[in-house]
């Protein structure tokens, strides 16, 4: 049985784990591991042997990211003259 995603405090910590950054994704743990074997993310220990954990700040850029690639370039066209 799964366990339900964990809340985040509406100031979410700098620092997350791995259910925290799936959490604030609002994607699951193997997402958050594909991004990361991808390059796309990057992880870090806070010590040696200690679990992993992502920046907040990272995830943000993530998601801007892929929003600008999601939109396309707004092309600004003159207005036709009248004749």
């Amino acid at each position: 049985m799964t366990q339900p995603a964990p809340k985040l405090p509406a100031l979410a910590p700098r620092v997350l784990k791995l259910e925290e950054a799936a959490a604030y994704l609002g994607t699951n743990r193997n997402v958050i591991y594909d991004l990361t074997r991808s390059g796309e993310l990057s992880d870090f220990h806070l010590y040696d042997g200690g679990p992993r954990r992502w920046l907040r700040d990272e995830l943000d850029a993530h998601i801007e990211r892929r929003r600008a690639q999601a939109q396309p370039a707004l092309t600004l066209q003159p207005a036709p003259r009248k004749a």
